[in-house]
């Protein structure tokens, strides 16, 4: 049973809060897109859709000023960062403000720009790009995103990896490993034969081929509901570890739990009304981290059925959270 003397004890050993060191900032310039992935939860989205704007970067950007060491910041969540027609500009507000910050995009590469907007971007500091591309061909591409822009996007794979030559950029392509999750109209024999036709023209065109990875699906909010239930050795590591590490930032300012809280149903505060610290000592975040423990509450939706993530740097951490465990049940 949990007692709130255990509970505070427990948090005082995890320092629970206090503002972490972070490993990586994950905010969202946008919420907005033209596609309709299959395993993208986006439909299911309620709040509002928009787009960050200048002056709330530049406050996001002052309420993190604190932060003196280097890390990656995501301009993508829930939307297509290339859909911002400043994105460039945007970039260069966080490299000039914030240098120790690389700024970081996942996208699919399906928005018309010209090479100069490109070119912007890597000029002005995005330090790294990954690419989410789910099809093969223009039917089985169009199958997952709703959006015959096959061609497009590979005009576009083809501009950066000529852009990655010249500015330097990490480059990364994902593409797919969703095995029987695939719409009916790929066939595996046909799929894997697109694919590998498709990794052949990547390598002609320059992609590095340690660069090209797949990665299977995970949780996707409550996106899907088939997956299996994970034997949890530990409480999420939004306690104690990777996930504590990682800040999560909406297009509004809003902070919340994990990026897999797509309709950020669990707000811990906002940045337009509080500082970093305020929010993590808040009731909101209390509330929110005692229900991953056993007994803490009904636990969110969108956390059942993920895994845990392991210790990893947390080593120190996880063993707090085990003995816990321990001594409560």
């Amino acid at each position: 049973m949990i007692t709130e003397s255990k509970l505070e004890n427990l948090y005082n050993e995890l320092s629970e809060f206090s503002v972490p060191k972070f490993c990586q900032i994950r905010t969202e310039m946008t919420n907005n897109c033209a596609y309709h992935c299959f395993m993208c939860p986006r439909s299911q989205l309620t709040r509002p859709k928009g787009i960050m704007s200048i002056e709330d970067l530049n406050l996001m950007l002052e309420r993190l000023d604190f932060i003196k060491y280097e890390l990656d910041i995501h301009l993508h969540g829930y939307g297509e960062a290339l859909l911002c027609n400043d994105l460039p500009e945007r970039c260069k507000i966080i490299t000039s403000r914030k240098p120790n910050f690389t700024p970081y995009i996942f996208t699919t590469l399906g928005v018309e720009r010209e090479e100069d907007y490109f070119e912007a971007l890597f000029k002005n500091g995005l330090g790294k790009l990954l690419i989410s591309c789910y099809g093969y061909d223009s039917e089985t591409y169009k199958a997952v995103t709703g959006r015959d822009t096959f061609e497009l996007v590979k005009r576009n794979i083809k501009t950066v990896i000529n852009l990655q030559k010249k500015f330097g950029f990490q480059l990364r392509i994902q593409l797919d490993d969703f095995k029987e999750q695939y719409p009916s109209v790929y066939k595996q024999n046909k799929l894997q034969n697109l694919k590998i036709e498709f990794i052949d023209w990547l390598l002609e065109s320059g992609m590095a081929k340690d660069r090209i990875f797949g990665q299977e699906l995970h949780n996707f909010g409550c996106g899907f509901d088939e997956f299996p239930v994970f034997d949890k050795t530990v409480p999420c590591s939004i306690l104690w570890g990777s996930r504590r590490s990682q800040l999560n930032i909406s297009w509004d300012l809003n902070v919340f739990p994990c990026s897999y809280d797509f309709n950020t149903e669990y707000i811990w505060g906002n940045l337009k009304k509080q500082s970093l610290e305020e929010i993590f000592k808040g009731e909101a975040r209390k509330n929110f981290l005692r229900k991953m423990l056993p007994g803490g509450g009904k636990m969110p939706l969108m956390c059942r059925g993920c895994y845990t993530c392991e210790a990893g740097h947390f080593e120190t951490e996880y063993e707090i959270m085990q003995k816990f465990i321990r001594r409560i049940k």
